[in-house]
């Protein structure tokens, strides 16, 4: 963890802009607020390491439907966070996605998976075993939303108009494409992440190929690589 005490969660809100601090303060429950904190100060510690610049001199842009952005940069990033776990992207000249869900195995899924999957997902989802759903669910879950947030429309873009494949198996790429032009799907890459013990994620990046580096952050100044 990266807050073992107060000062810890100074530090790091010491990094944000006056806006973030107002947006973190105004938190009804301490634990969100924190969330908040801990997950800005790293992407603007991350971005900074990228563009060699001091993290607090960083200004954020939003689209119309929420995403952040830098002006006049190459550079493209997205973060997702669940349960105290965080996932950060980046790539050059590239949209990009990511997406983490805690998988809550007492959810009640199958209203909701109706109502916004896909009929083909619904239809791979209800095919599997029943001991399997829960888990197939939040990968359906992840990579959808991996997608969207990679086009920058989040939850204004049609979850039903797409399909990602429901498979169980948490790590590689998925299949992903669209019900009425099978070829857009084929401009981007959607690849399923097993970022920890009861976690389903997935990143979605506009280019059909593509190298990856994957790191654990520990610290401000403490990277670890995870993966070749």
């Amino acid at each position: 963890t990266l807050i073992r005490t107060e000062k810890d969660l100074a530090d790091l809100s010491s990094l944000l802009s006056p806006q973030e601090k107002e947006r973190a303060a105004k938190y009804m429950v301490k634990k969100a607020a924190d969330s908040f904190i801990i997950s800005r100060a790293v992407l603007r510690a991350l971005l900074a390491k990228y563009l060699q610049i001091e993290p607090r001199s960083i200004v954020f842009q939003q689209n119309k439907y929420g995403k952040l952005y830098l002006d006049s940069s190459l550079l493209q990033f997205n973060i997702s966070h669940s349960h105290g776990l965080a996932l950060f992207i980046f790539a050059l000249n590239a949209p990009v996605g990511i997406d983490v869900e805690f998988v809550r195995h007492d959810y009640k899924f199958t209203d909701i998976a109706k109502k916004f999957f896909s009929k083909a997902e619904v239809a791979e989802l209800f095919s599997l075993p029943v001991s399997q759903q829960i888990q197939a669910f939040f990968n359906c879950w992840s990579r959808k939303e991996a997608f969207i947030k990679a086009l920058g429309e989040g939850m204004f873009s049609p979850l039903d108009e797409f399909s990602v494949e429901v498979s169980v198996s948490k790590e590689g790429q998925v299949r992903l494409s669209y019900a009425n032009d099978d070829q857009e799907g084929k401009f981007w890459t959607l690849e399923a992440l097993d970022p920890a013990d009861e976690y389903s994620g997935a990143f979605a990046v506009g280019l059909a190929e593509y190298t990856t580096d994957f790191y654990d952050f520990e610290g401000l100044n403490s990277f670890s690589s995870k993966k070749p």
